[in-house]
């Protein structure tokens, strides 16, 4: 994962105020590696702190704050710029969105973000569907190919139901408050 993101705030159902952040994909993933390898004792709070952290930052450094009315303004699972999507919803609850661009298929896993467990667990999918993905284009599979295996990965990988795929055609809206918090209709 890289460093660039968006970071997201639903302030109603049609309504998200969002802001870019240079090293916000690195800031989140910097969490789970002080939770597993260091002595600092990491919190589920820490999710909401490290965002609120990066919002500031982002906004002294002049990133201007943009208004949508829906996240599929925003996302874009083909921007090669954009490393993750972290949002909070009106219910102050986190979700991230991880994209992985290639030349064949393109597609992002999304998860709410309940510990830095699920933080963890939603990296370590990430990477593992990067690599599927990066073999499988060094192999020549056909695009098709390739997709049925990340549909494998994520569906074995959903043991609780909440980590959704997002492909190109798909809208990030319905999947992250569809499919994960059941927030919108």
């Amino acid at each position: 994962m890289g460093s660039r993101a968006f970071l997201i705030k639903q302030i109603s159902d049609n309504s998200y105020r969002y802001t870019y952040a240079h090293c916000g994909a690195g800031k989140f993933k910097q969490l789970t590696d002080q939770y597993y390898h260091s002595e600092k004792e990491i919190s589920d709070e820490d999710i909401e702190n490290r965002f609120q952290e990066i919002w500031q930052h982002s906004k002294e450094k002049g990133e201007e704050i943009q208004s949508a009315t829906s996240i599929d303004e925003i996302v874009d699972v083909e921007d090669i710029c954009i490393e993750a999507y972290i949002i909070q919803d009106q219910d102050n609850q986190y979700h991230a969105i991880f994209p992985t661009i290639s030349t064949k298929v393109n597609v992002a896993v999304t998860k709410p973000l309940r510990s830095i467990n699920d933080l963890n667990n939603l990296r370590s999918l990430h990477r593992q569907i990067s690599s599927y993905i990066r073999v499988a284009e060094n192999q020549d599979l056909e695009e098709q190919a390739i997709r049925e295996g990340v549909r494998k990965a994520v569906t074995e990988y959903r043991r609780n139901g909440l980590t959704a795929l997002i492909e190109e055609d798909e809208s990030a809206q319905k999947r992250v408050f569809n499919r994960v918090s059941r927030v919108m209709v």
